[in-house]
């Protein structure tokens, strides 16, 4: 049977493995930087003009996606949020990171008076919450028209791992989206992808993970070669990931 990690352990263990994989994601997230560039072309598609008073990331990480952004746009102010501290990242760039935890909105709107945003962005960061709680949210962080751009995954993604390690996170699908949204936005393009990984070995498996920081699942399991090749057995070493997209439009 699978089980969710707990929100104050698991945000603990994301502080620590996402710290050591600092210098090998950008090289093994491949499918986070895809949907960096997806995420950027369906805004363009939706928003010709493309400045910005104030921008919001949650979940900025290495900032790779905060780059991207800070390229193609013009803005006055670019606020960047994640529990880790990649601050050196930052050094020398136009925008200002915050160690913060981005569930937390109350305290967000009490440090930064540039308020409200007009354009709000996250890339392969929200699973890591309670997304029914924090979506509601973001409406208040947010000025008339503003823009919500998100990378998420849904229920499908790293499916193999839920099933053959028993644990995993909760994702949402399209509709749930739908549905935590529409109060307050109007959702202009929602869709999702299936991204399937190969791997030459099971091991490798585990390894992309490591590098990606997705490996707070479950420290007791030892990865023996029984485990190990009952997963080659089972999912001929494979991983899949689901991307969702997201913009949508304040009403």
């Amino acid at each position: 049977m699978s089980f969710l990690i707990g929100n104050f352990m698991l945000k603990s263990k994301l502080q620590k493995t996402f710290l050591k994989a600092q210098n090998t994601y950008t090289s093994a997230a491949i499918i986070q930087e895809k949907m960096q560039n997806t995420l950027l072309e369906i805004l363009m598609k939706h928003k010709q003009k493309i400045h910005f008073q104030n921008i919001l990331e949650l979940g900025c990480g290495n900032g790779s996606f905060s780059k991207k952004i800070c390229n193609l746009l013009t803005f006055e102010h670019f606020l960047a949020l994640d529990i880790v501290d990649f601050s050196k990242e930052f050094v020398g760039e136009k925008i200002q990171f915050l160690q913060f935890d981005m569930e937390n909105i109350k305290m967000i709107k009490n440090f930064y008076q540039n308020l409200p945003f007009d354009f709000i962005a996250s890339n392969a960061a929200l699973q890591w919450c309670n997304q029914n709680i924090l979506l509601p949210k973001l409406s208040s962080l947010a000025c008339k028209n503003a823009y919500l751009l998100l990378g998420i995954f849904g229920t499908k993604n790293l499916f193999e791992i839920k099933k053959f390690l028993g644990v995993g996170l909760e994702y949402l699908d399209i509709h749930q989206y739908y549905d935590i949204l529409k109060k307050d936005w109007d959702i202009l393009e929602c869709f999702s992808t299936l991204e399937t990984l190969h791997f030459h070995t099971p091991i490798e498996v585990f390894r992309h993970l490591k590098n990606t920081g997705v490996n707070v699942y479950g420290d007791s399991f030892i990865l023996t070669k029984k485990r190990l090749l009952a997963y080659q057995e089972y999912f001929n070493n494979q991983l899949t990931y689901e991307p969702i997209y997201l913009l949508a439009q304040k009403r």
